[in-house]
């Protein structure tokens, strides 16, 4: 199982204190999470959490080192986009189905700015808006403005995105490298940052660091 596979390669980088990101202190868990209060949550807002992910924050820890700056753990703050401010809008709808199969960006948007539309402040607060990314909730902060986002309503369901439109970038799925077109699950995407940490691949050629 890809639970056992990550448990084996955690205590690997600890028995030979394997160098981590500079981003991530330790490797050091929250507790985990009980599959009781899994059930709270999943039952307060409306979806099924995905098995793989769920075998992790509940035997390993709910929240911890990992890509970017680290998990977060399940809560109440997963179900709120941090960009966004509470009297605009900033709940994920779980309701929805996530609206993406491939990477999405805002052609308009781009074509508006470039060439000063007089509607590219209305374009850019269609972009902006917490309606872009229903059916899904944030996993950890990636850094430069991007947040995972694992998706638990459409034909995406359990596999992990990011939201980079801080920085103009859209939303795109995560894959193991630009040669596979699959999208990876919860699990997969942080067993590829502890590969990455095993084979000492360089920082600065690091996808998931």
């Amino acid at each position: 199982m890809t639970i056992d596979r990550i448990k084996q390669k955690l205590n690997e980088i600890k028995c030979k204190s394997l160098p981590l990101p500079p981003e991530c202190n330790s490797l050091q868990f929250n507790s985990v999470i009980s599959e009781a209060d899994v059930y709270f949550f999943e039952n307060k807002y409306k979806f099924t959490l995905p098995s793989d992910m769920k075998m992790f924050i509940t035997t390993i820890g709910n929240g911890g080192p990992g890509p970017g700056f680290g998990l977060k753990p399940l809560n109440d703050e997963s179900f709120y986009h941090p960009w966004f401010l509470a009297e605009n809008g900033n709940e994920f709808d779980l309701s929805m189905q996530f609206p993406y199969t491939d990477e999405w960006n805002f052609e308009q948007l781009r074509v508006a700015m470039e060439n000063n539309y007089e509607n590219k402040d209305e374009l850019m607060k269609y972009y902006f808006s917490i309606d872009r990314t229903p059916g899904c909730f944030q996993v950890c902060d990636w850094g430069n403005g991007g947040v995972a986002l694992l998706v638990v309503n459409g034909d995406e369901y359990g596999k992990l995105w990011v939201d980079y439109r801080y920085t103009f970038g859209g939303v795109v799925p995560e894959i193991l490298s630009d040669n596979l077109v699959e999208h990876m699950s919860f699990c997969q995407w942080y067993e590829a940052w502890l590969d990455e940490i095993i084979m000492k691949v360089p920082l600065n050629q690091r996808k998931f660091r």
